[in-house]
């Protein structure tokens, strides 16, 4: 074995059994042929001694040697593993073509596939049809359809070549991509190709003598204006390729089009390096940065090992920024699967002489002999290994975890597929599933919470999911254009046994493209319209009887240009000509902000407002691009600086805050961690500590877990003195739900409790209750919280004593507190038909509306008074209140 392998993977071995079948009678050959009968896969031991059968295909063929057109080919095909048996059964036959074809005298060959599952039965029938049509002329596939009606067909020309995809044809669904080829017939000629999608957008793609795009083109579509008549239609740059005289691909040139005016194109150039082996060695990207990656074919041995020990292929990759520095290095030893066997992480120091590269973080890998993971060892010092172990087909089926606890999966019976129908972690079962003999979920069960799915015919989604808790959800769709629901109910059944309606969400697509246009639920819709290129471009809400509006400005290639929002105030962004990457933006004439980077192409500053209402963030990185610094200089006042440290594998150490003009520390953070990198202590000291609700200053806090990532124990110490401990405990139907919680608070007694001890507490616990403990130490306070969940999982009461109700898909729609006169509602939560959170409702203050721009807040409606967030992708950088400033 080389290093980092091991050959201790299953022997397995394929066995295969012939039929002889006499020659066609009129066939110029007069020897019988051979046909695989059966075919076995074994797992053997060295010996060739079967261990275990795996699986069995047995094949039935048509024999008739009346019937020319089926003789020979396969009638049955039957896959057995574990005594269930899938067959899949063959008919054919002949027929004009269903469509036309570029030649409509031609016949096709029909063959129809059936896939009848293990559990089939007449009153429960679990079967999947297919047809297909391919030409007898040239083997060409014209037509696949299935028994759901879902139909593409494909259409060729003379030189086979496809020139139209037809999906759903002669449907009010029919949506086509078609195609058009040129040749070379004089010298000025060039090849190209014409490709309109769905859309019927235009992309025009040009070649080279060796067939390698050069240049593609596209019309544009949304910034159209009327053509005249006769007019050639305008096509916009879209990409451009140069290659060397070696045939390399040497640059690439993409066009990002933010308007209809091609001098607000964005032209991004990207290129390429080559080393002596040909190999690409560097990519140097719009911004300048380059990432580059050496192959060192001849490689070298691990370190520390003899200089006779073998040799392994190694990869270095890392970047180097616009002015020359380079990033920190990762270095990779290749086994001979080509999988990564060791990899370090190298910190460099130094030049010329002085230039030294110190390891930072190491990991090993061992593979078996089939290529599969067998370890990951992980660590400097202390290693974290996880182990893995597989069935014969590839699956996982155990993983021992860093701490010893082990994941125990299992799988479907009846199929080779990637099937999990249990997982267990430490003896503990978290989860099942079932499948039908189409690998299609029957159910899944968790904390024996059971849901169940009901399939239509052969379909691949459920029309009906029954909750643990016995709701029913019903489902509709279109097939012919996309698999999402057109619709979604909410049944219920009534004393007669009628069934009811309580709830329709309703979705409307795109005929041809099939992207979401309209959905309503209740008294919420909304409405939307896209670009060509699949982003938003205008929406409508009606939320309660309020309408809002917003409209989205995206370039071709998807840079947000522009949002305007409910209240008319326009956001706009501003690109780099050269690196494409976002500078600036700006709300109105309300607020702007810049954004700079550095050599190294990553965010360093962005500042917002202008003195004396402004507020700069700056940024360091070290070479691995993790965080060091984040400064914050207010236009007034003194600024601040977070300080981050981090571990071999980047989890956080320590964060230091402190004051920038005097250097006092106000916050200091650190962080311990456990072998599964779970975090087990954390400390403060600093003029200003985090607070717990109520109020109380944390000095420091340990945790422990048990095998399922649970937190039996939160150990807090306060600034001012004493300690609460909280015991968490956890269901025994489902080891992940937390069923309670016993806090306990002193002063005094237990401030030497390490996380050693903390631990030793737990076990204790596992013989001593809680409440043993209150007496047995004499506590002042033991405060015993009980949760309590309904029948889907939900929790139902709090640890505050909140009432929360659930709607049948689990979301949360009323939280209310008790009384004596009935219970209070503080909060009641609306949401749309995808499921977002879309307003809350509080008693005496009114419904306050929510709007997105793409997954996060944009602003808050409630009343006539608007709350706007202001910012990008991932980054808020203010909140405008009515339009009276920050």
């Amino acid at each position: 074995a080389k290093p980092g392998q091991t050959l201790d993977a299953p022997i397995l071995s394929q066995g295969y059994r012939y039929r002889t079948l006499p020659a066609y009678e009129d066939n110029a050959s007069t020897t019988a042929w051979h046909v695989v009968d059966v075919e076995t896969l074994d797992q053997i031991n060295e010996g060739g001694a079967v261990i275990q059968p795996l699986q069995s295909n047995q094949y039935k063929y048509f024999e008739s040697l009346e019937q020319p057109l089926t003789y020979g080919r396969l009638e049955e095909h039957t896959l057995t593993m574990n005594g269930l048996p899938t067959k899949t059964s063959y008919t054919y036959a002949t027929r004009a073509p269903t469509f036309a074809t570029h030649d409509n005298n031609e016949t096709v060959l029909v063959t129809t596939q059936t896939v009848t599952g293990h559990d089939n039965s007449p009153t429960n029938i679990i079967k999947k049809t297919t047809t297909s049509e391919h030409s007898l002329l040239t083997g060409e596939l014209l037509l696949s359809e299935d028994d759901n009606g879902v139909r593409i067909n494909y259409r060729y020309d003379v030189l086979r070549r496809v020139i139209q995809e037809i999906v759903a044809p002669q449907s009010p669904y029919m949506a086509d991509r078609s195609y058009t080829y040129w040749l070379c017939a004089n010298d000025n000629d060039r090849a190209s190709q014409k490709r309109t999608d769905v859309n019927c957008v235009l992309t025009h793609t040009l070649l080279d003598g060796l067939n390698r795009p050069v240049k593609e083109q596209r019309n544009d579509l949304d910034n159209a204006t009327p053509r005249q008549e006769g007019e050639e239609e305008l096509l916009r740059a879209l990409y451009l390729a140069t290659y060397d005289a070696f045939g390399r691909l040497q640059s690439e040139t993409e066009t990002d089009w933010r308007s209809a005016q091609t001098s607000d194109d964005l032209t991004l150039i990207r290129s390429y390096d080559y080393d002596d082996w040909g190999q690409q060695r560097a990519v140097t990207g719009p911004d300048g940065i380059k990432v580059i990656e050496e192959d060192d074919p001849v490689g070298e041995s691990y370190p520390g090992q003899p200089a006779d020990a073998p040799k392994q292929r190694i990869v270095k990759r890392w970047r180097e920024s616009t002015d020359g520095e380079s990033s920190g290095i990762n270095k990779t030893w290749l086994n001979l699967f080509n999988q990564p066997a060791r990899t370090e992480r190298l910190q460099w120091s130094g030049e010329g002489d002085n230039y030294q590269e110190t390891r930072i973080s190491l990991q090993q890998n061992t593979y078996d002999g089939l290529g599969r993971t067998l370890s990951e060892a992980v660590g400097l010092l202390g290693e974290r290994v996880n182990k893995y172990s597989y069935d014969v087909f590839g699956r996982q089926l155990e993983q021992t975890l860093a701490d010893g606890a082990k994941v125990v999966r299992t799988f479907a019976k009846h199929s080779n597929a990637d099937l999990p129908t249990s997982i267990s972690v430490a003896g503990k079962e978290l989860g099942q599933k079932e499948y039908d003999g189409l690998d299609r979920e029957k159910s899944t069960t968790t904390g024996k919470r059971k849901q169940t799915y009901t399939y239509k015919g052969s379909e691949r989604k459920p029309c009906e999911v029954v909750t643990p808790g016995g709701q029913i959800i019903r489902y509709q769709y279109e097939f012919r254009l996309n698999e999402e629901p057109k619709a979604r109910q909410f049944i219920d059944v009534t004393a007669h046994d009628e069934e009811e309606v309580v709830q329709e969400t309703t979705f409307t697509y795109h005929e041809k493209n099939a992207r979401l246009r309209e959905c309503s639920v209740m008294d919420q819709t909304f409405e939307r319209t896209h670009y060509l290129n699949g982003a938003v471009k205008w929406e409508k809400r009606e939320l309660a009887g309020v309408t809002y509006e917003v409209n989205y400005g995206h370039s071709q290639r998807g840079r947000i240009t522009s949002y305007t929002g409910a209240q008319g105030l326009e956001q706009t962004y501003d690109y780099d000509e050269n690196s494409g990457q976002l500078t600036g933006t700006g709300l109105g004439d309300q607020v702007s902000s810049e954004l700079s980077y550095d050599s190294f192409g990553r965010l360093c500053s962005f500042t917002t407002g202008n003195p004396p209402q402004s507020l700069e963030t700056k940024l360091t990185y070290d070479q691995f691009d993790r965080e060091c610094t984040r400064t914050f200089v207010p236009g007034s006042g003194d600024g601040q600086c977070l300080e981050h440290c981090y571990n071999d594998v980047d989890a956080l150490t320590s964060r230091t805050l402190r004051n920038t003009k005097t250097q006092e520390i106000i916050r200091l953070e650190t962080y311990g961690y456990d072998d599964r990198q779970r975090l087990t202590s954390y400390e403060c000291t600093g003029s200003e500590l985090p607070v717990d609700p109520s109020g109380a200053a944390i000095k420091s806090q340990v945790f422990t877990y048990d095998e399922l990532d649970n937190i039996d124990l939160c150990m807090t110490e306060y600034q001012e003195g004493g300690e609460q401990i909280i015991f968490y405990s956890f269901s025994d139907d489902d080891p992940a739900q937390l069923k309670g919680l016993d806090v306990v608070s002193h002063h005094g007694g237990l401030k030497a409790l390490d996380l050693a001890g903390a631990r030793l507490l737990v076990k204790a616990l596992k013989l001593i209750k809680p409440l043993d403990l209150w007496l047995l130490w004499d506590l002042p306070a033991l405060h015993e919280i009980e949760l309590t969940y309904d029948a889907n999982g939900n929790m139902t009461c709090d640890e505050q004593g909140h009432l929360l109700e659930y709607d049948r898909v689990n979301r949360l729609i009323k939280v209310s507190r008790p009384s004596a006169e009935g219970d209070i509602v503080l909060a009641e939560y609306h949401y749309d038909g995808k499921d977002i959170l879309t307003g809350m409702s509080r008693d005496g203050v009114g419904t306050q509306n929510r709007l997105y721009q793409g997954g996060r807040v944009a602003s808050l409606e409630q009343a006539g008074n608007s709350i706007t967030f202001y910012g990008t992708e991932g980054l808020i950088l203010g909140e405008l209140q009515d339009e009276n400033g920050l």
